[in-house]
């Protein structure tokens, strides 16, 4: 009877435990507020769960960033153009891509594996709600590391 009890206990204990934890995951996304209408914020996440690391090349930044499994940044900028560059030489051909000014844009970065092998990388376009829920089925954080290129350039 007291090992029953103390099953008991224990399951409830951790139903307790499961329900506050999943309450405690909230998304805190910045609100477009007066800060952001004249801005664009491009919310990226890489969800592979290797070693593999992904980097992110674009018009805005002289390095790429490097990108590891599970990260999620937002890219915060006044350019309404972005080239992206399939590698990290800047004479590589881009893909020039337009945004909006006040919007939020959201993309998944994931490999592609088909066959079981590994063969390149695909990025897909989300709504808010699919990248709020990627985000919480992959388990990563929510709160971004945040690349703010609007900010001056300090100049050495």
């Amino acid at each position: 009877m007291k090992n029953f009890l103390l099953v008991i206990a224990f399951f409830t204990f951790s139903v307790a435990m499961y329900a506050q934890t999943a309450s405690t995951f909230a998304f805190e996304f910045p609100s477009m507020d007066t800060d952001y209408a004249d801005k664009v914020r491009i919310h990226l996440v890489y969800t592979p769960a290797n070693l593999l690391a992904y980097r992110l090349h674009t018009s805005l930044q002289e390095e790429p960033i490097k990108l590891k499994s599970q990260d999620y940044i937002v890219l915060v900028t006044e350019n309404e153009q972005i080239n992206f560059f399939r590698n990290t030489e800047v004479n590589d051909l881009p893909v020039q891509i337009s945004f909006e000014k006040g919007q939020d844009y959201y993309f998944r970065i994931a490999l592609n594996t088909g066959d079981g092998f590994w063969n390149g990388f695909s990025i897909t376009e989300m709504s808010e709600r699919a990248f709020q829920m990627d985000l919480f089925a992959n388990n990563i954080s929510p709160k971004p590391e945040i690349y703010d290129y609007t900010k001056p350039i300090k100049l050495k």
